[in-house]
């Protein structure tokens, strides 16, 4: 499955590749076929994306109508050609390791665990031949029981194991005066053991002694039954008592597969038929195909969120502009007003105003316009677009009161200014104030963090010498 699937993702690329060399030829400067196809495939965009996608590289590049179309067109061909080129490789390298020889696995074989460990738990891989339903069994694969040999051999150490603890600090078997040791299973943990006695009001089944001292001595029988069986425990649960006509076919294998593990616990592994009942058994594995096709997904996925990243990336500068040249106003209304009630004219005014300016991307938007308006470009026109391209409202409305003034040539400019430097003041103290809420919502946390420790320093001494 994953072979094919990378061979058609390689196919539909290389036909790309070759319905862009014909179909597309502006595309071919030099760039490979890959600039090309991608050049076909960013033709697709729909305009909404194209339009947002522009007003991100416009916040960040001062650029021209004709210029922008250029720049947007080629960050969304070098986003597409990223993303082709790594589905090319990842489809190719998937479509090579498809070739390597998968591994041989024996899935009816078990290792069974060794004597006295725990069970393991094994998923099976049911398929009805008929009704072709597939369903996992977790089968429970109980340790390896001893053969009767091997329960002689272990029953011999645990009794002398027994002998060489049992006492404690007891001198001798015929003078006991404290408790025993009674263990409830040998060294190696495969048997079990439990304990009676003749007289449990003398000595327990858990070794204690309760003899007073006035009685004579007693003899106590002690009896201890060894297994090779798994501690006891109780569970209680419902059930349906049904018939085997009653039974699906993966029921019946079911118990087939339990009678058999059952069985054959004395033995080292485990093995059970490939098919019982018309059922397919198997160990559960994933097969290298799965995996190659989870890799091509995988692959896919992360070459697709490596350039959403790269837009995001973009947006953040651009936020970032909006929000220094928003701050910026202020400073420049301010100088504005001042150049311009001594008299300059309002393209120097702006420029001198410019000139000490910090926002780089304000200076670069008022430069790039004041070029424009020298190039012969309408000076009204040249206002609104900067405006627009502030993106502020302040900025807006400032351009549209300077360009009334010279349409319809406005005395009250000065004093129309003013009350903007006014509310730019305003504004900037609003700012100011977010600011210092934003910076106080960060230090909280590690304010509240060393308040925290300043009352633990202070109450630990109480507590100690409480």
């Amino acid at each position: 499955m994953a072979r094919y699937t990378a061979l058609t993702i390689v196919l539909i690329i290389a036909v790309l590749a070759l319905i862009s060399r014909k179909n597309y030829s502006k595309y071919k400067d030099g760039r490979g076929p890959f600039w090309n196809t991608a050049g076909m495939v960013a033709s697709f965009i729909p305009v909404e994306r194209m339009s947002q996608l522009k007003q991100i590289i416009r916040k960040t590049n001062v650029l021209n109508s004709s210029s922008l179309e250029e720049q947007a067109e080629s960050v969304a061909i070098s986003l597409v050609r990223k993303f082709l080129i790594g589905t090319f490789l990842v489809a190719i390298l998937v479509f090579g390791l498809s070739f390597i020889p998968e591994k041989s696995v024996d899935r009816s074989t078990f290792e069974r665990p060794e004597a006295g460990t725990s069970s393991n738990y094994v998923d099976l891989e049911l398929i009805d031949e008929k009704s072709k339903e597939r369903e996992t069994y977790q089968m429970e694969v109980h340790p390896r029981e001893l053969t009767d040999e091997e329960f002689e051999e272990a029953v011999k150490k645990a009794k002398e194991y027994i002998d060489s603890q049992m006492l404690l600090k007891n001198i001798s078997k015929e003078k006991v005066t404290g408790n025993l040791f009674f263990p409830t299973g040998d060294e190696t943990g495969a048997l079990s053991i439990s304990w009676e006695t003749s007289s449990p009001d003398i000595i327990n089944s858990s070794g204690n002694v309760m003899l007073d001292a006035s009685r004579e001595p007693v003899v106590v029988d002690i009896f201890a039954t060894i297994k090779d069986e798994n501690h006891k425990d109780v569970y209680e649960t419902s059930v349906t008592v049904v018939s085997d006509e009653n039974l699906s076919n993966s029921e019946k294998a079911k118990v087939a597969i339990l009678e058999i593990e059952e069985r054959n616990r004395s033995e080292s592994e485990l093995s059970i038929p490939d098919e019982i009942d018309g059922v397919k058994v198997g160990k559960k594995i994933n097969t290298r195909s799965e995996i190659l096709l989870r890799v091509l997904v995988i692959g896919c996925f992360v070459i697709g969120l490596l350039s959403l990243l790269s837009i995001s990336r973009m947006k953040e500068a651009g936020d970032k502009r909006d929000e220094e040249i928003s701050d910026a106003y202020y400073g420049f209304i301010n100088r504005l007003t001042i150049y311009i009630g001594a008299g300059l004219t309002i393209q120097d005014a702006m420029r001198s105003a410019a000139k000490n300016e910090r926002c780089e991307s304000l200076v670069k938007e008022i430069e790039f316009s004041l070029n424009k308006i020298s190039s012969g470009v309408s000076e009204q026109r040249v206002l609104s677009e900067l405006g627009n391209n502030l993106g502020s409202q302040d900025y807006m409305r400032l351009m549209s009161l300077i360009s009334q003034n010279i349409a319809y040539g406005n005395s009250n400019l000065l004093k129309l200014l003013d009350d903007e430097v006014k509310s730019g003041y305003f504004s900037k103290k609003e700012y100011m104030r977010k600011k210092g809420e934003q910076a106080s919502e960060k230090l909280l946390l590690p304010t509240s963090i060393l308040l925290v420790l300043v009352i633990m320093i202070v109450m630990y001494p109480a507590f100690v010498s409480i």
